[in-house]
C-alpha cells in the first residue's frame, strides 16, 4: 500500500486527476490502519482486512517500516497534494519517528536515508541531518564489510532493490 499510495499522489501531483487523490486517500488510510500502538507498521492482513499476527511476527517488518516512511516523506514533497492530505501524512510519520527506530538491514537502511532526506529538504534540521549522516556511515561500514577485490557490494548477494543502496549515499 505505501508503494500505491506513492503511485497515486505522483499521479495526481502530475496529472491532478480526483480519481487519484481519492486512491491516494484510501491506501494512506490503509497505512494510517497498519500502524500500531508501539509505532511499528504490520505489513500482513488476511482477507478480511484483520491483522496476519503469524505473518507479522514470524517476517522482519523492518524493510515494510522503512518503505512506508520513505514513501510518506517522498509525498510530503508533492506541491498540489492538499494540505489536509500533507498534514496527515506528517501526522502518521511522526507517530512512527517518534518510536525509537533502528533499521540493521542495507535496504531498510537506504529507505530509510532517503526519506530522511525528503524530509531533511522540507525541515532543514540538525537532528535529522545527524541521522542521515548516522544510516550513511552504518550502510558505508556494511560496504567496507563485504567489499574485496572480486566483489565490490554492501552485502554477500545481490537480491532485490540493489540500486537504492548506492542512490542513498548519493542522497544522504
Amino acid at each position: 500500500n505505501a508503494r500505491a499510495l506513492l503511485a497515486t499522489a505522483a499521479y495526481f501531483n502530475k496529472i491532478g486527476k480526483p480519481n487519484a487523490l481519492k486512491l491516494a486517500k484510501k491506501y494512506l488510510k490503509f497505512i494510517e490502519t497498519s500502524l500500531t500502538d508501539k509505532g511499528a507498521f504490520h505489513n500482513y492482513f488476511n482477507c478480511n482486512k484483520s491483522l496476519n499476527i503469524e505473518a507479522n511476527s514470524k517476517d522482519s517488518l523492518e524493510d515494510a517500516n522503512a518503505r512506508t516512511l520513505y514513501v510518506l516523506a517522498k509525498t510530503l514533497t508533492f506541491k498540489k497534494l492538499p494540505r489536509y492530505l500533507k498534514n496527515k501524512i506528517y501526522e502518521i510519520y511522526q507517530k512512527r519517528f517518534q518510536i525509537p527506530l533502528e533499521f540493521n538491514h542495507p535496504r531498510s537502511i537506504a529507505f530509510y536515508i532517503i526519506g530522511l532526506c525528503h524530509l531533511y529538504q522540507l525541515k532543514k534540521n540538525t537532528g535529522l541531518k545527524s541521522l542521515i549522516h548516522r544510516y550513511c556511515k552504518k550502510l558505508t561500514a556494511m560496504y567496507r564489510l563485504n567489499r574485496s577485490s572480486r566483489w565490490e557490494w554492501f552485502e554477500e548477494k545481490l537480491t532485490y532493490s540493489n540500486s537504492i543502496l548506492s542512490e542513498a549515499l548519493l542522497e544522504g
